[in-house]
């Protein structure tokens, strides 16, 4: 089975988890997604995904993906796994899941 993996974020967290999946089979990143579309673009040339955008909410929404991997700063980490938690996906996020603990 292949894991089909969307990406979002285009950094530095975001190149950590693509240097780890290097070493990985069983897996395909199919899109990046960045609130920046050049920064998605020029990630996704530089890891040779196939699919760039700026619809981080599109991403989250896909059907074709089986995990969301969130390489994004830790100030936006609470926001963006609520909104994979309720679309259903599995997610990887490094901690913290948000900044303070009312969060």
């Amino acid at each position: 089975m292949t894991v089909r993996i969307g990406l979002i974020g285009s950094g530095f967290v975001a190149n950590f988890y693509m240097q780890g999946l290097r070493d990985v089979c069983g897996h395909e990143v199919r899109v990046v997604a960045s609130p920046h579309r050049d920064r998605a673009q020029q990630f996704a040339e530089r890891w040779g995904i196939p699919e760039a955008t700026d619809d981080i909410d599109g991403v989250i929404a896909r059907a074709d993906l089986d995990l969301i991997i969130l390489g994004v700063p830790n100030y936006v980490h609470k926001d963006l796994a609520i909104k994979c938690a309720r679309a259903g996906k599995n997610m990887v996020l490094t901690k913290p899941l948000a900044r303070t603990r009312e969060e």
